[in-house]
């Protein structure tokens, strides 16, 4: 998994937290389940964090020598992911 594709998951994780945070102000649950219902919250949100920490180290590894160029595949893919088009 490339850069790009690690932020795109990332993007798409962390837009489907299924999870509420009201959950954990319910007092229609107990404090098992609203402690239960911020743990799955956390782990998701927590696997969005992974995806982009990687895509960020795969964009920083671009700032050496020819990095900027729009010509350079990887340059494209982090456009493509970011949703700027190409001028």
């Amino acid at each position: 998994m490339n850069g790009p594709a690690h932020y795109r998951v990332g993007e798409r994780l962390l837009a489907s937290l299924d999870i509420p945070w009201e959950a954990a102000l319910d007092t229609n649950l107990s404090l098992e389940e609203r402690r239960e219902a911020c743990a799955v919250y956390q782990a998701q949100a927590t696997h969005a964090l992974a995806h982009f920490t990687a895509a960020q180290a795969a964009a920083t590894a671009l700032t050496g020598h020819g990095a900027g160029y729009l010509d350079d595949p990887e340059i494209r893919a982090w456009r493509e992911a970011a949703g700027v088009a190409d001028a």
